[in-house]
């Protein structure tokens, strides 16, 4: 078992936040939302975080002031916070033009895959 409450304070203390980081709790698409001080309240209850059921509110996420947030992601029942990070956008991002090719690739070894591809075919 255990408590969402101290599950969620130490997930944001393990990534650097604090309470006072946080912008908005509630449902992704942002029709229910609560204070912090609600969300300790209601989050101070014991869960089973194991396989199963998922428990906590599958949509629930926590937006952070600098434009990161934390939802709730589950594999066969076993639940826990994950982090989004909000990477700011790239004022002259590269073309990408291959995104299949080999196993475990990154964009970046993708491209230069293809960049090889056109250079020697």
């Amino acid at each position: 078992m255990i408590n969402l409450y101290e599950e969620t304070d130490e997930f944001l203390a393990n990534a650097g936040f604090t309470w006072d980081d946080v912008e908005f709790i509630g449902s992704k698409d942002r029709i229910y939302s609560c204070t912090v001080e609600e969300f300790k309240l209601l989050a101070n209850h014991e869960y089973d975080a194991g396989y199963g059921a998922q428990q906590v509110a599958s949509d629930l996420i926590i937006n952070l002031k600098n434009g990161d947030h934390i939802y709730r992601y589950e594999y066969d029942g076993s639940e826990r916070w994950t982090r989004y990070i909000n990477y700011p956008p790239n004022p002259n991002p590269r073309k990408i033009n291959k995104l299949i090719g080999g196993v475990w690739d990154t964009v970046e070894s993708l491209q230069a895959m293809y960049e090889k591809e056109i250079n020697n075919g």
